[in-house]
């Protein structure tokens, strides 16, 4: 993590979580890492037994840069059968928002990274596929 630009911790937003996360913002700060360096990530939005988000950022002193929405059944279907959540849901709320948040990072548009390369048919790909 030195080296990286960016680090982003995905947590939860329920209260396990939060505690997990306060432990792990002591660890940076001993470690010295800069505030801008850590970016939140909210990850399975939408349960019944979340917090609210702002209590949750208030508790951290940090905000969430990305709000992950909860989609169970087809990451669970992704895992069991091990294709990616792309084959499985291409248009799923979860499989839109990564494919966001990466467009974010690269400072590409949306449209980009799903009719590129990136996503289907990419070299990654058929390396991959030597393994399955």
């Amino acid at each position: 993590m030195d080296r990286s630009d960016v680090v982003f911790p995905v947590m939860q937003t329920v209260l396990p979580f939060v505690r997990g996360m306060q432990r792990l913002q002591r660890t940076f700060k001993a470690l010295h890492y800069p505030e801008s360096k850590i970016q939140l990530v909210a990850n399975r939005q939408g349960n019944k037994e979340e917090l609210p988000t702002g209590d949750i950022e208030n508790a951290l002193q940090a905000k969430f840069v990305v709000r992950l929405p909860n989609d169970f059944s087809n990451v669970n279907t992704s895992i069991n059968t091990g294709k990616p959540l792309y084959e499985i849901a291409p248009q799923g709320a979860l499989t839109q928002a990564l494919i966001q948040w990466s467009a974010d990072i690269l400072g590409v548009r949306q449209e980009f990274v799903e009719s590129s390369s990136l996503v289907s048919g990419t070299w990654f790909g058929r390396l991959t596929s030597r393994f399955r």
